[in-house]
């Protein structure tokens, strides 16, 4: 547990911090943002999110037998 709260481990770097105030600035409110297409196009549709579940799924799957 202690190797994970270390300060270079907890550190926003200023890329991170960049990015999320560009988005905070210009980016639409939080309600009115729908996400699914982002989401959507980043990776379920290069079959990423399909074969990283697909791969929890069989992990699960074989310790259950």
């Amino acid at each position: 547990m202690n190797a994970n709260d270390t300060a270079v481990r907890n550190q926003l770097s200023i890329q991170a911090l960049a990015a999320l105030l560009f988005i905070k600035v210009n980016g639409p409110s939080t309600p009115l943002f729908n996400p699914t297409p982002y989401v959507m196009s980043c990776g379920y549709e290069k079959g990423i999110i399909r074969q990283q579940t697909n791969r929890l799924e069989s992990k699960v799957n074989s310790r259950t037998r």
